[in-house]
C-alpha cells in the first residue's frame, strides 16, 4: 500500500496513491506507512477518495488512528470518502466520532475555523 503526503500549511493530508482497500490483508502496512508520517500535534486530513472498500479492520486502524492523534494533542479528520465506505461509517455508527468532509479543501480549511 502506498500512501502521499503533502502539508497544506499546518495540516498534512495523507491520501492512498492507487485505488484499493483497507482491509485485514494491508491494515498492518497501513498503520506502518501513516505513523512514519505523525508528528507530535498533528492536524491531518485522510484522503479516503480511492479506498473502495474497508472491513472492520480498516475501521479499527482509522479508530487507532484518530485516538494516537488525540493523545498526543493532534486531530484526525476524513474527506473524500466513497459511497460504500461512507455506508460502512455509517453502519457502525463511526461515521459520530469523526469529522467528515465531502473535500480534502473543506477538511483542511475546517482546522483554520477552529
Amino acid at each position: 500500500m502506498k500512501l502521499t503526503s503533502e502539508r497544506k500549511g499546518s495540516v498534512l493530508v495523507i491520501s492512498f496513491a492507487e485505488e484499493g482497500s483497507l482491509e485485514a490483508s494491508n491494515v498492518m502496512d497501513f498503520r506502518e506507512s501513516v505513523m512514519g508520517l505523525l508528528k507530535e500535534g498533528d492536524k491531518v486530513v485522510l484522503d479516503l477518495g480511492k479506498v473502495n472498500f474497508m472491513d472492520s479492520s480498516g475501521l479499527g486502524a482509522i479508530v487507532a488512528l484518530g485516538r494516537s492523534l488525540s493523545r498526543g494533542e493532534g486531530e484526525l479528520r476524513l474527506a473524500n470518502i466513497t459511497l460504500h465506505v461512507r455506508t460502512v461509517f455509517e453502519l457502525t455508527r463511526l461515521h459520530r466520532a469523526f469529522e467528515i468532509y465531502d473535500t480534502v479543501e473543506e477538511a483542511v480549511a475546517s482546522f483554520a475555523a477552529d
